[in-house]
Order: structure tokens, then C-alpha cells, then sequence
């Protein structure tokens, strides 16, 4: 679209990004000051540690548990977006999982035994 007058902008978006380089900081060098680092910083450390806990494969043979990291694309709690963390994204698919593992599906406490049994984090380094 070639706009030729100020009354044809019906909508705009501005996204600005954060061009400073990461700089370690603090009176004994004991911090780390970078953009979105609670994001990148938060992520890596739920994968390293699902990964680590796999590192034990007799374990896995037999565990009836399922081992999930969710990485919200709108990770703030207030989202509601279709896949923000405050959406029915993450319930409806552990739902789903839990209804695959049993297979009588008279069960009706599956979901709630497994949210009861699960450690749920919301990690941000900002806070």
C-alpha cells in the first residue's frame, strides 16, 4: 500500500529494541545486566534441568510420570491470549495427557491426582 497522505495511516505499531550489550555489574561483579534476560535465562534453566533429569535411564523405564516444561509465548501471568500463560492452553493439554495414560476413561480424577502430584513454577528473574 502506498501511502500518500496522513489520513490513509489507519493504524500503526511501534516495537523498539534494546541494542546494549549484556554488561556483568555490582560491587563484587555479582550481577548481570542484559535485555529479556529473565525470558532467555528462565527458559534455558527449565530445559537444562529436564534434560538433566533424564540422565538416568533405568529411572525412566519404568516412571509412570510425564516431565513437561511450558514456555509461554505471552509468559505474564495476566495474559489471556489463546496461548498466554493464563489461558486454557496448558490445563486442556495436561488434561489430554492424563486421559491418555489411563485406559479406563471412568477415571474422573486423573487431572486433579496429577495437579496434585505436580510442582508448578513460574519463574521470572525480574522479580
Amino acid at each position: 500500500l502506498d501511502v500518500k497522505a496522513v489520513n490513509q495511516i489507519h493504524d500503526f505499531e511501534l516495537c523498539l529494541y534494546d541494542t546494549q550489550p549484556s554488561t556483568i555489574g555490582g560491587v563484587f561483579n555479582e550481577f548481570i545486566f542484559s535485555a529479556r534476560l529473565d525470558n532467555l535465562m528462565m527458559s534455558y534453566t527449565a530445559l537444562t534441568a529436564l534434560i538433566n533429569s533424564t540422565n538416568n535411564a533405568e529411572t525412566l523405564c519404568d516412571d509412570k510420570n510425564i516431565r513437561l516444561v511450558v514456555l509461554f509465548d505471552n509468559e505474564e501471568i495476566g495474559s489471556k491470549t489463546a496461548h498466554g500463560a493464563d489461558s486454557k492452553l496448558l490445563e486442556t493439554t495436561i488434561r489430554r495427557l492424563t486421559l491418555s495414560n489411563i485406559s479406563d476413561t471412568s477415571d474422573k480424577t486423573a487431572f486433579e491426582e496429577t495437579i496434585h502430584k505436580s510442582l508448578m513454577i513460574s519463574a521470572d528473574m525480574a522479580h
